[in-house]
């Protein structure tokens, strides 16, 4: 729009003071930018002005737009900073390789944490004063566990036989209890990946050998799933392209015997 006022009206106009440029740009538009047709959606824009006039509404209350949210970065100890302070968010917030939460501060002096879906997630009152300060308590150890044995479970009924797929992440926990949340989140994606009948061979593969690794899982699924394509591009049908069928009827010429003696002779 800019860009169309200043080369179609502003471009090789002398200009004398503000008043006289504002009544040239109002007839300028009574009679060009608004009343021809635009080149690109072949309508009249005053006419469509009118059509839209029918369905404005004023506004009777006075209208104030909400305060955009400001984004701030979760640290890898679920906290985030703000005005010198740190103010804890749920374990489990932060996930690699960066996570961002918006802050959102009320006339009560609060601060509220809304995750990427703008969904609230914590609320704290923002410390007084100094600098340096944790607001905030950690989860608790027993709201952890519940939250992993959730997720234990959820993982598990995506498998063909839950009670072993159960078993066998609950000793992964028992190997990794640190690592057990990143763990089950890389198994939980392995449904989309690759078919149920691959997966659920690479969960008894890994129970049978007593792997107990994520990644490690991940491998051998990609390795039945290069065999089982391998396997079905074996059996596939092998079109054999033979000659025509009807080649083996020919009869070839014969040469008269009379032809070779005339020669010898």
């Amino acid at each position: 729009i800019v860009r169309y006022a200043k080369y179609n009206f502003l471009r090789g106009r002398i200009f004398i003071d503000i008043q006289f440029l504002q009544g040239e740009s109002n007839a300028w538009l009574e009679r060009t930018a608004n009343a021809k047709v635009h080149s690109e959606t072949r309508k009249v824009p005053h006419e469509e002005w009118l059509i839209e006039l029918n369905y404005l509404k004023l506004i009777v209350d006075p209208f104030a737009p909400d305060p955009a949210l400001r984004e701030y970065s979760v640290r890898k100890d679920n906290v985030v900073s703000y005005r010198g302070n740190f103010y804890r968010v749920p374990r489990g917030t932060y996930k690699p390789p960066k996570t961002t939460v918006h802050i959102e501060i009320t006339d009560d002096n609060q601060l509220i944490i809304h995750n990427s879906k703008n969904e609230e997630i914590v609320t704290h009152p923002i410390y007084p004063s100094g600098m340096g300060q944790t607001i905030g308590k950690r989860s608790s150890r027993k709201e952890v566990d519940k939250r992993i044995d959730q997720l234990i479970d959820e993982t598990a009924a995506l498998f063909g036989d839950p009670e072993q797929a159960k078993a066998y992440f609950l000793k992964i926990r028992k190997d990794k209890p640190r690592y057990i949340r990143d763990q089950l989140l890389i198994i939980n994606k392995l449904p989309n990946e690759f078919n149920m009948e691959i997966v659920n061979q690479a969960l008894t593969f890994c129970v049978d050998n007593k792997i107990y690794r994520a990644t490690d899982m991940v491998s051998v699924a990609e390795k039945f799933n290069a065999q089982q394509s391998q396997d079905e591009t074996i059996k596939q049908p092998i079109e054999i392209k033979t000659i025509n069928q009807t080649a083996h009827k020919i009869i070839p010429d014969k040469s008269n015997i009379s032809d070779y003696q005339s020669l010898m002779n």
